[in-house]
């Protein structure tokens, strides 16, 4: 779907890009994201997995000279928490408007960052997990939460569910390679989307 509306107030000062494969400067992520938010009304429960170059044609890149103007866009996916819902957009950095916006059903984003810190937490925070730790006599501190994506293998009750695999290791000091030394049994599941527990 092509979205016509114009985003025409700058957002951010956006840098001299010297030629169409340059990768997105931080500037142009901010831009791309703001636009995004401004224009398809996106709100606080959306994440944005992916946001990077959308590259401009073959023939424009074999053909470019120092100086042309070209159209800078920027694809984007994104993730509504809130309903687990995928979308990618793509958006024009040189008229800040959303090129296109389609809801891509049935699949998940990779993982981000922030839902591997927030899950690590959610879990060890959880009273079985600590149970389930304290009955090793291990150290909470020293346990390591490592989310993994689970995959999809036609499970009813985990159809369209963000879920992660919590790998647990334990480190001998805080520097240690916790890789080193895996917890057996102690696997657990976690919805991402709501940030809890869904099996231990």
């Amino acid at each position: 779907m092509t979205v016509t509306q114009d985003f025409s107030t700058k957002l951010v000062d956006l840098p001299e890009v010297k030629h169409p494969l340059e990768p997105l400067a931080a500037a142009e992520v901010a831009s791309a994201v703001a636009i995004v938010r401004a224009v398809q009304n996106v709100g606080e429960t959306f994440r944005f997995p992916c946001v990077t170059l959308h590259e401009p044609p073959k023939e424009l890149v074999l053909n470019f000279q120092a100086g042309d103007k070209f159209d800078r866009q920027a694809f984007l996916i994104l993730l509504n928490n809130q309903t687990g819902e995928a979308f990618e957009a793509i958006v024009s950095l040189t008229d800040q408007k959303v090129m296109d916006w389609k809801h891509i059903p049935d699949i998940q984003p990779n993982i981000m960052a922030d839902e591997l810190s927030e899950c690590e937490a959610t879990v060890k925070a959880h009273p079985d997990f600590q149970a389930a730790v304290a009955k090793r006599n291990l150290d909470l501190e020293l346990v390591v939460v490592d989310p993994w994506a689970i995959g999809h293998f036609g499970i009813e009750d985990e159809d369209g569910v963000r879920l992660s695999r919590c790998l647990c290791y334990l480190r001998t000091t805080p520097e240690s390679n916790f890789y080193a030394r895996p917890i057996d049994g102690l696997i657990p599941v976690v919805d991402l989307n709501k940030m809890q527990v869904v099996r231990n």
